[in-house]
């Protein structure tokens, strides 16, 4: 290179490399403090297309993740109730078999009806539970379905069943129609009127509990199917992220290595400008003589 007095190309070409290892020695430095390797769209503009769309779609799955784990605790609620029913009622139809024995005095038999009044009204009580506002049970009224949303596009769903006790009359007959559901107005409850078969016998319980089985047969079956699903939406949401990470986060051995090389070249390149600056020097000797 002919030395010359008025361009230093030797100068100018060690700024400009010295200029090129502080970009590299800057973005490193970014990449590794942030933990992102996509610290400026024009790193990879595909890349961070792909990492806002997969972004998006772990924040919708994790909002499904919620939705499903919210329903499953509605169904457990469910079942709650319908356990407490079922207690009741075995409990219920134990007295009336227990008030046909012959041995048991009429005072023992207005003792079993004392119980068997607080258990129809505890048991109504159960007719009222409810979820956050949300019924548990059909007992009354129309109850509007209850979808839930499986996946995190909204295209998988399935139906809530709230336990239709409006089937079978002889739930009415054991704890009324009207609120607060403490017994059917204008039924005489005596030990006969509980005995007889046609109203509260044990054939009648034996339907009942058949019912109340079919119901927590169905909530099971629908916790199950919950169960499932939460464990697909999880698996789903960690491959999503586990894809994003692929995209977006910096590999830390290779960014230190780059970080280590652009610093060398940093200072090399600070003393090789220093060092064309001074040639100078040496062409204003040359001139003296």
């Amino acid at each position: 290179m002919t030395p010359t007095l008025q361009t230093n190309t030797s100068a100018n070409l060690a700024a400009l490399n010295l200029a090129k290892a502080n970009s590299v020695h800057g973005k490193s430095m970014a990449k590794l403090s942030s933990g992102s390797r996509l610290v400026e769209t024009s790193d990879d503009s595909a890349g961070v297309a792909v990492y806002i769309r997969t972004g998006a779609a772990i924040r919708r799955q994790a909002a499904t993740e919620t939705n499903i784990t919210n329903a499953l605790s509605l169904m457990q609620t469910q079942a709650a109730s319908l356990n407490a029913i079922s207690k009741n009622l075995t409990r219920m139809s134990e007295l009336t078999v227990l008030m046909q024995d012959v041995t048991k005095s009429t005072d023992d038999l207005d003792n079993y009806m004392a119980e068997m009044d607080q258990l129809r009204q505890e048991m109504g009580q159960h007719f009222e539970d409810k979820f956050n506002g949300i019924d548990l049970v059909y007992y009354q009224g129309t109850a509007s379905p209850l979808t839930v949303y499986l996946d995190e596009s909204g295209t998988q769903t399935m139906t809530l069943a709230r336990s239709d006790f409006t089937a079978n009359s002889g739930w009415g007959t054991l704890v009324g129609t009207t609120k607060p559901y403490a017994g059917t107005p204008g039924v005489t409850d005596t030990p006969a009127n509980v005995i007889d078969e046609t109203l509260w016998g044990s054939s009648s319980f034996q339907v009942l509990m058949q019912d109340l089985g079919t119901m927590m047969a169905v909530n099971g079956a629908s916790q199950a199917r919950l169960e499932l699903s939460l464990a697909a939406v999880r698996s789903q949401k960690v491959d999503f992220e586990q894809a994003a990470s692929r995209i977006a986060d910096t590999d830390v051995a290779a960014e230190t290595a780059t970080l280590a090389r652009s610093n060398i070249l940093l200072q090399s390149g600070a003393s090789m400008v220093s060092q064309a600056n001074a040639s100078a020097n040496t062409l204003l000797k040359l001139i003296q003589g």
